[in-house]
């Protein structure tokens, strides 16, 4: 391979990483970084606002409790009594 040669290879191949990198860096930032990111943001946010309450961790353990309760509530059928027995499954 003579220097003119070997420059234009070189000269493809810079140009071609530089363009699969950006490729990578836009599909990262749709897929994986679109949830990522903002999760980064959070946890700095949090980490930087210092002291956390103690009791945090129940709070939210209760809060699911009841959010499960009333799940569960809401998702009981109201139904009478069929024709055929009391138990509403007729």
């Amino acid at each position: 391979m003579d220097e003119e040669t070997r420059a234009a290879v070189k000269d493809a191949l810079v140009r071609e990483v530089i363009a699969l990198g950006a490729l990578m860096v836009v599909l990262w930032a749709f897929g994986p970084g679109r949830t990522l990111v903002p999760a980064w943001i959070a946890r700095a946010r949090s980490a930087m606002a210092g002291g956390r309450d103690p009791y945090e961790g129940q709070a939210r353990q209760f809060a699911s409790e009841v959010s499960r309760w009333d799940h569960e509530q809401a998702a009981k059928q109201d139904r009478k009594p069929a024709a055929g027995g009391p138990c509403g499954c007729g």
